[in-house]
């Protein structure tokens, strides 16, 4: 059971610092979770390419949820504060 807190403001600026921790684990992951080859489509004038993706490690996925139930954990503890 997470506590509330008197102050919500430690826990404001952890999940700051959590929420950037994720967008920059988010800016250095491959597309896919799982292997998946890259692709092409044309579609009409519009033409879109997907890289290959070689999937997601172990270590960065055992870090994404990390990072996100820690976040789910502050964002509750900041409900109950209010």
């Amino acid at each position: 059971m997470v506590e509330p807190t008197q102050d919500p403001q430690p826990t404001e600026a952890e999940l700051a610092r959590v929420r950037a921790d994720l967008a920059a684990l988010w800016r250095t992951l491959p597309w896919s979770t799982d292997p998946s080859p890259g692709r092409t489509d044309d579609i009409g004038w519009l033409r879109a390419e997907l890289v290959a993706s070689p999937a997601w490690t172990t270590e960065q996925q055992a870090e994404m949820e990390r990072l996100r139930a820690r976040e789910r954990e502050l964002v509750l503890r900041l409900g109950k504060a209010a």
